[in-house]
C-alpha cells in the first residue's frame, strides 16, 4: 500500500507545474498552468528542499570556510525562492480568495521554516566564526559585504539568543506572520 501512495505523490508532483522546469520563453513561470492548490505541496516540497540542505551545511564535519559556509547557504533554497516568488506575486498582483486562504498558511509555515534556520546554534556558530576571522580570510570586497549581511541576519534573527529568548522571539515571528496577512 505506501509503493500505491509513493506513486500517487510522485504522480502529483510530476503535474505540479511549480515543480517542474520551466521551458516557456525565458524561464518564465508558466501561469496558464499554475492553479492555487499547486501551490501548498510545492511549498512543502521546498520546505523539506531546503531544510535538507541547510542540514547538510550544518552537520558539514569538515571546518567552515567560506564557499562550504556562506556560499553554501547562499545556494540553498531555489526552490523554496521560486514558488515563493510566484505566489507571492499572485497574491499581489492577481489575488484571490483561495490564494489568501493560502497566504495565510505559507505565512505561518514560512515562520517556523525560518525561526529553526536562522536560530540554530551550531550553523550560526560557522557562520561567527567566519566573521571573526574575516581579516585572514582573503575575501573580496563583495565577499566580504556578503558575509556581514549573513552574519548580521543571523544575529538580529536571534541566533545568539539563549533557549528562553529563541522561543520568544519565534513566538513573535510567529505572530507577526499571522498578522502580516
Amino acid at each position: 500500500m505506501p509503493d500505491d501512495m509513493d506513486a500517487v505523490a510522485m504522480d502529483a508532483q510530476a503535474q505540479n507545474p511549480l515543480l517542474q522546469a520551466w521551458l516557456t520563453p525565458h524561464a518564465t513561470p508558466p501561469f496558464t498552468e499554475i492553479q492555487p492548490e499547486h501551490f501548498l505541496p510545492a511549498f512543502e516540497q521546498a520546505f523539506a528542499d531546503h531544510a535538507a540542505e541547510v542540514a547538510a551545511i550544518t552537520h558539514d564535519p569538515t571546518s567552515p570556510d567560506f564557499a562550504n559556509t556562506i556560499v553554501a547557504l547562499e545556494r540553498s533554497g531555489k526552490l523554496l525562492s521560486k514558488v515563493a516568488a510566484v505566489f507571492y506575486d499572485l497574491v499581489s498582483a492577481h489575488s484571490s480568495p483561495e490564494l489568501l486562504k493560502i497566504d495565510s498558511e505559507v505565512s505561518l509555515r514560512q515562520a517556523r521554516h525560518w525561526n529553526p534556520i536562522l536560530m540554530n546554534a551550531v550553523l550560526f556558530g560557522r557562520i561567527a566564526h567566519l566573521h571573526e576571522n574575516r581579516a585572514t580570510l582573503g575575501l573580496t570586497p563583495e565577499q566580504m559585504r556578503l558575509l556581514e549581511r549573513t552574519y548580521t541576519r543571523f544575529h538580529r534573527a536571534g541566533a545568539g539568543l539563549n533557549d528562553a529568548a529563541k522561543k520568544r522571539m519565534a513566538d513573535i515571528n510567529e505572530r507577526l506572520a499571522q498578522l502580516g496577512t
